[in-house]
């Protein structure tokens, strides 16, 4: 074993299962120089970075949300949810492209990246620009920069935003605090403006379609109103009465012609002088001719069994007979054809009711179509009325909203350059660049471990026997073990 080593401990000192702290001392020890060479480097140079770490200056501006107090000013109400959307609302690229939009894109990188002794060039305006020409800024690269230096954060149960600011200089940090406040408070008024704007652009839309509308309406309108003629409901009372009067007029027809129709069922036989149907109807002719015949047929039937065949007042009872007979026949028939000629005219005249009745009923039918058409149009012009008025109202509200517009917030506490400096915690970062480069130390040794070649121990014939092993790396525990044998 080497004499420089320092004395290892039994192996059956094991601070973890597998790993003997023996073997890692042993580690240590022998790669001390490269320890304390990488140790000592590595605390220069985070020494030498954090000496010449700058202090800085914070500033703060606070913005209020509660706006309810003050007269005449419309602001909206904010919840708790919609305070933290207008803080980021505050450091958007919107609010900050607006601070480096008025200041510039040279004055604003100026103050944000030069030192403190060299704050006096963003004064002047000639010298940043020669001096940053070749920096090709854009407004995109300064709001990135100003954005790192800004932040926004509430102030727990109230409405009060906090703006805080850093730069190297308390002037520089106030600056950048009062001018993304005024910044943020000009563009929510724009915003909330422009928002108003677009409502009432839309609403002007709205309008002017809501009146076209009306207008086609009413043309709709006066057209149905002009296929009644008259006024909607004096045309249908005058189809009412007329259709009153024709049903009336085919009810006549239809029971005019009914009761010919029974005459002429009980007009079957001509050769019938029976006058029992001949009274019900009324026909005189017939009955007269039927009461003769009747006479002159009891008067043969008399003659014929006083008289002989041949006799000359048989003859003539008998010829009066036959004349009554023809007489009665022929007037028979032409009464039973007037009838017929009677029905058909009625049958006619029924048709005509009827065709008349049933353009009525049409017309009556289209009328009421047309009149729950206008109905409907009506009530659909006067929906649009109404919507027109809401409008228009809604149109007038919003319009003294905007005339009465405030800004959502107002600046109740400006930034001013703070007299103390604020400290970068110098030791706090020296701790945590030493704890860094120490992390990759041991990482760096592990690895360099891993690439040497590695011994391990076996038995032959009784006695330890010890070999090179070169390949894949064995676990942790193995490769401890073998160290330990190595020292």
């Amino acid at each position: 074993m080497n004499s420089r080593s320092p004395p290892s401990e039994p192996e059956t000192s094991e601070l973890i299962p597998g790993l003997n702290l023996a073997a890692i001392l042993t580690i240590v020890w022998r790669q001390k120089l490269i320890i304390v060479a990488a140790l000592s480097i590595s605390a220069v140079i985070v020494s030498n970075m954090v000496s010449k770490l700058p202090y800085r200056y914070d500033a703060t501006a606070k913005l209020s949300f509660d706006r309810s107090s003050e007269v005449g000013v419309r602001a909206p109400v904010h919840s708790t949810e919609t305070l933290n959307s207008e803080i980021y609302q505050i450091v958007s690229s919107e609010t900050l492209a607006r601070v480096v939009g008025e200041g510039g894109l040279a004055f604003w990188w100026c103050v944000l990246v030069e030192p403190i002794d060299q704050g006096h060039i963003c004064a002047d305006t000639e010298e940043m620009e020669h001096r940053y020409s070749k920096n090709k800024l854009t407004i995109d690269r300064v709001t990135s920069k100003l954005r790192g230096r800004v932040k926004a954060s509430l102030k727990p149960k109230s409405y009060i935003v906090k703006i805080s600011s850093f730069a190297v200089d308390g002037q520089r940090a106030a600056l950048i605090a009062n001018k993304v406040a005024e910044a943020y408070v000009e563009t929510s008024l724009a915003t909330r403006r422009r928002e108003l704007t677009t409502f009432l652009e839309a609403h002007a839309a709205q309008i002017t379609d809501i009146e076209a509308a009306r207008e086609d309406l009413a043309v709709r309108m006066d057209q149905v109103r002009g296929s009644f003629g008259t006024d909607p409901e004096q045309a249908l009372t005058q189809l009412a009465e007329q259709t009153s009067v024709l049903t009336a007029k085919l009810l006549d027809k239809r029971s005019q012609g009914q009761t010919l129709r029974d005459q002429l069922s009980m007009m079957t036989d001509e050769r019938d002088m029976q006058a029992s149907h001949l009274f019900v109807y009324g026909q005189t002719r017939l009955q007269t001719l039927s009461r003769l015949f009747n006479e002159a047929r009891a008067h043969y039937a008399q003659v014929s069994a006083s008289l002989g065949p041949d006799h000359p007042e048989r003859a003539q009872a008998k010829a009066k007979m036959q004349t009554l007979a023809s007489q009665f026949q022929a007037e028979y028939r032409e009464l039973k054809q007037a009838l017929v000629n009677d029905l058909q005219v009625l049958d006619l005249e029924t048709a005509s009711i009827e065709a008349e009745l049933a353009i009525v009923n049409r017309k009556t039918i289209s009328l009421r179509k047309l009149e729950r058409e206008l109905q409907l149009l009506e009530a659909e012009h006067a929906a649009y009325d109404d919507l027109h008025k809401a409008k228009v109202i809604e149109t007038a509200g919003v319009r003294a909203s905007l005339d009465l517009l405030g800004p959502s917030a107002k600046i109740v506490v400006r930034a001013v350059a703070p007299a103390a400096k604020t400290s970068p915690q110098k030791a706090k970062l020296f701790v945590a660049g030493m704890s860094t480069a120490t992390l990759l130390l041991i990482v760096f040794l592990y690895v360099l471990y891993l690439r040497e070649p590695h011994t391990e121990q076996s038995e032959q014939d009784g006695l330890p026997q010890t070999r090179d092993v070169k390949g894949t790396p064995q676990p942790w525990s193995a490769q401890v073990q073998r160290l330990n044998i190595r020292s």
